[in-house]
């Protein structure tokens, strides 16, 4: 999980995901998105995206290819469902916490 949080912890790296959600992209195209860095920049972010299992790249002739990988969203999300379901419960009385309503309860008697 913490390679996950690091991957995503970059707005480059962000944007990429972003662009990569429409259509698999070849690096050339990703490189064209970005005017303000180098394309070696561009790179390592990519490397950095696929160590971290958020892309994969796959070489169509003489083309490197970077795609989603699902997998790494659904762990994100399975991760943050944890959370989310957990305080489900409670939505009519956000209090901006997560609260047990069980110790919640207990604690105001």
């Amino acid at each position: 999980m913490d390679e996950l949080f690091k991957g995503v912890a970059d707005p480059v790296r962000r944007e990429i995901l972003a662009l990569l959600r429409l259509q698999p992209l070849n690096v050339n195209q990703i490189n064209e998105h970005f005017n303000e860095i180098s394309r070696q920049a561009v790179s390592k972010h990519l490397q950095f995206l696929e160590e971290s299992g958020w892309i994969k790249i796959y070489q169509a002739g003489r083309e490197r290819y970077g795609y989603l990988n699902k997998a790494a969203f659904y762990a994100f999300k399975e991760w943050l469902d944890g959370y989310l379901q957990w305080g489900e419960r409670s939505l009519e009385n956000d209090h901006g916490v997560f609260v047990e309503e069980a110790a919640y309860k207990q604690g105001h008697h």
